[in-house]
Parts: C-alpha cells; structure tokens; sequence
C-alpha cells in the first residue's frame, strides 16, 4: 500500500489529483456503475433552462447490462410524466404502454432495437403514433416482443421499478431511491434523475445501471418513421426550394435554403444509416444499390418533361433533381451513373457528391436529334422533331443491361459528335425500346442530317 506523503509540495498534491481522476471511476465500476454524466447525453428533448435524465434499463437485476439515456430540457415546473411523454413523442424507438388512470402507472416499456420501424407485441397491442398504448391491468402481463427488439411488461408478475435521484446518480457518493410516488406526482429539479428499470422479482432495489446515450435519429429519417427511404425524399420534395427552410430538419447541410444539395446530403446518410460506405447515387430508383435496366424502364414509363399538373413525380419514378419533371436532367443523371453491378466503392461526381453538385452530367446538344432520343422514352414512344411531331410505336422486346450499357457508354464517351449521341440512342431505343408496339423509322432525310455515319452498336 503506498503511504501518504509528509511532504507539503505541490508534486503531492498533483499526485493525488491524478490518483483521483482515473481512481474513481474504477471504484464507481467495481461498484456497478458507468461514469455518466449530463454531457454523455446526446438525444435532448425539449426546450428550457433547466435539464434532468430518464434512463431506461430492461433488466434491473442485470449488473452488466446497458441502459439508455434521454435527455429532457423544461422551464419553470415539470414533471416525470412530462419527461416520459416528450422523450417517447421525441423518439420513434421507444414504445410505452401506460394505464389510463392518473397518477399514470408504466406497464410496459419497448424499444425498436434494429431501427427498422417494426415493432409489435404478442398481445397484438396497438400503439398510437407517440408510441403510447393504454391499457387496463388484465392486459399488463406477459407479452413478449415479437420482433428482436426489447420490450418487457408486468404489473402483478413483475413491475417496472420507479427510482430517482436530484443529483447525478453516477457520481461517487451518489445513488438512486425508489421514488416512492407516480411519475405524475415526482416533479423534477435542475439536474434530477429517473430511473426505470424492470424489476421480475419485486425486489424493489433495481435500478437503471451502465447507461448508454440513446441514439440520435438519423437526420435522414425525414418523416419520423424510423426509416430512411424515398418516402423522406417526397416529404424533402414538398418543401419551397430555394428557400429559407420553415423546419430546420429540412436544412440538412445547415446552409439556410433547402436545394439539391440537401438531397445530395440525403444520399449520404441515407448510405450511412442502412451501413453503406458511400451514399445513393441518383439514378437508382428503387435505391438497390444498382442502376440498371430496372431504373432506365421506370424513367421511360414516367417520363413526362413537361410535368403532370403541378405535381411532383416521386424518386422512385424517375424524378431524381426534385422538380416537376421527369425529364432529360433525370436520364442524364441516370447515364452517368449506369452501373448494372452496382455502385463503385469510393464516393465521388456521380454520387451526388462533391464539386458537380445539382449539374448535368451529360451536356444537353440541340433539340434536333437529343430530344428525339428523350422523347421515346415516354409512355407510346412519342418523338420530337424539331417542330413536327412523329409517331413512334415500339417493340415489344425490352433491353437488356448489357446492351443499355453500350448506349450510355457511347453517351458518354462520343466526345464532340454530342448531335449524333442522340440520333444513336434513339436507334437503339426505336428497335429495343420497353414499351409495347412497333417501329417506324425516321425519315431518311432526319436520319442523315443527325448522324451521317451512325456508330456501329
């Protein structure tokens, strides 16, 4: 053991300082506890001056198992239930079933561990979009989540233990107490604690140990329904481009107007939520993670450049820029991120990333012959020439992958004969196109004035 020093120097005095900071967190540990504080806490609800802490542990009588941790911000006066409905209208994760009557009492509590949105009992209890379900006594036992996510329940077989503490519960000479009352009747103070823990034995000393902060929403989730999908990018759609955002939420780069790149930060996190390593590239309608012939065919059925009404085309139909139109920046879009394999592994212009944010990714050339390519994408293959309208019927043979490959290829690649890159598609599409009928080909004189020597497919 080492002994205390008789020398009054400042070294000594650091000594212990030091000894002190790593020393007690091993004593909090040795104890069952997880050094915690309110700057641990990342999921913040609320709005005040004041803060106080819900932690939420399944299994009270497990030592090592982990909690989590809410943070709840109020002013002036607050109480328990406040907190536990800010928090579970806050967070989509977290389910609660409660009783009707007052002083309100929690018979279950249930978390959507995944993230996938898919939570249900076996007791076939319906939640309400806070998450909340109320219940009677005889529907509080027993039912299990049906899902691999975390609920537990009791009222006459187990019960979910009350605890508190005004101080943080995790700091040395700190500790929890049974509240003794409702959460309605426990008002909090600045800096106050709860604890919920499931107790299965009603031994009355379990509390929420080793928290752990509730994980933050993904930013990506648009619509609060713990999913990030084309959903999120239709409600991101409806907001005024251009502008400062009415919902910060909708702001996701943070520089005060909602714009393409909002989307493009969309696709970033959307990747990261579902643990890709680079984000959805524009193009991938049904978000597969390829863009193939199964995207090129929905643009050609939706395509629509002059719009529908004033409504806007959902991603998943084509409509990859957030305007009115599913029309040539789409295809273009779709073009430069041909990948029928799959994406590439690094990030980059394509992804809806960096320096070529909301730009073309094909030059757009004169109507004479572009437009005649973009046009029989559209639903009975209708062409543009020019100032004259042809007819166009197509074959019922669609395209493969393979072969749409050489024709956004040739896209891409022709270099300055961008006039005749047109002509070329629309030669392709007119025999391979993916709506029914057939073709009629352009009048010779069309043909040549396009592309005089038409690049061998």
């Amino acid at each position: 053991m080492r002994q205390k020093s008789d020398r009054k120097s400042n070294s000594g005095f650091f000594d212990i300082v030091i000894y002190a900071k790593f020393l007690i967190p091993i004593l909090l540990m040795a104890h069952g506890q997880t050094p915690f504080s309110l700057a641990d806490v990342t999921f913040w609800t609320g709005s005040g001056s004041h803060a106080s802490v819900l932690v939420i542990d399944w299994n009270g009588a497990d030592n090592a198992d982990k909690s989590l941790a809410w943070g709840y911000r109020w002013e002036s006066a607050a109480t328990s239930q406040d907190m536990l409905n800010t928090v579970l209208l806050a967070d989509a994760r977290l389910y609660a079933k409660l009783s009707a009557n007052q002083p309100i009492s929690v018979y279950g509590l249930g978390y959507d561990t995944n993230g996938d949105g898919d939570f249900a009992i076996s007791d076939n209890t319906v939640f309400d979009t806070n998450g909340i379900a109320v219940a009677g006594t005889g529907s509080a036992d027993g039912a299990v989540a049906l899902t691999p996510d975390q609920y537990a329940e009791g009222w006459f077989s187990a019960f979910w233990h009350f605890g508190m503490s005004d101080e943080n519960p995790f700091d040395e000479g700190s500790s929890w107490t049974t509240a003794g009352v409702g959460l309605s009747d426990r008002d909090l103070v600045d800096g106050s604690w709860d604890s919920l823990a499931y107790d299965a034995i009603f031994s009355f000393d379990d509390y929420a140990e080793n928290p752990t902060p509730a994980p933050l929403p993904h930013i990506c989730d648009l619509n609060s329904d713990v999913a990030c999908n084309t959903d999120d990018i239709q409600v991101l759609y409806s907001q005024p481009w251009g502008l400062p955002p009415g919902d910060p939420a909708f702001d996701l780069n943070h520089d005060d107007v909602v714009d393409s790149a909002d989307l493009d930060r969309w696709l970033l996190e959307a990747g990261t939520a579902h643990e890709f390593a680079t984000a959805y590239r524009r193009g991938d309608s049904n978000l597969d993670r390829r863009i193939d012939i199964t995207d090129f065919n929905t643009l050609a059925a939706n395509f629509s450049p002059i719009g529908s009404a004033g409504m806007i085309p959902r991603w998943e139909v084509g409509n990859f820029d957030g305007n009115k139109q599913v029309d040539v920046t789409d295809f273009n879009f779709l073009a430069k991120n041909f990948s029928p394999t799959g994406y590439a592994a690094s990030a980059g212009a394509g992804s809806g990333l960096g320096p070529n944010h909301g730009s073309l990714f094909l030059a757009v050339p004169e109507p004479g012959c572009w437009m005649l390519s973009i046009a029989a994408l559209g639903a009975g293959c209708t062409l543009w020439v020019a100032s004259r309208i042809t007819k166009w019927r197509c074959p019922t043979s669609p395209l493969e992958d393979g072969q749409l490959h050489s024709v956004i290829s040739h896209a891409r690649d022709s270099g300055k004969k961008k006039s005749c890159t047109g002509r070329a598609i629309l030669t392709k599409l007119a025999t391979h196109s993916p709506v029914q009928a057939s073709a009629q080909r352009l009048p010779e004189r069309q043909s040549q004035a396009c592309c005089p020597t038409p690049p061998d497919w």
